[in-house]
């Protein structure tokens, strides 16, 4: 992360939808990145998992967040790759 980025800070709450069942290696890949923004990233930034909420809970429970700052949207079905 450039040190630009490091110092911007938001003035004001920000929430983040993240399809955490898209892309490669999800959600286990999606779900660590935004847990560990949870916990170090900008306070003023929120995150919105969408997904399996069972799949995501175990996997914010594993590996440890800010749970003040994400919230999970279950969505039981998904696009596949094809």
């Amino acid at each position: 992360m450039s040190d630009a980025a490091k110092s911007y800070r938001f003035n004001k709450p920000i929430t983040i939808a993240v399809d955490a069942m898209g892309g490669y290696n999800a959600p286990h890949d999606v779900v660590i990145a935004v847990a560990e923004a949870s916990k170090t990233g900008d306070p003023h930034v929120y995150f919105t998992l969408v997904g399996d909420e069972n799949k995501l809970s175990d996997l914010l429970y594993e590996n440890g967040h800010n749970p003040e700052r994400i919230s999970v949207v279950h969505a039981p079905e998904h696009i596949g790759m094809g």
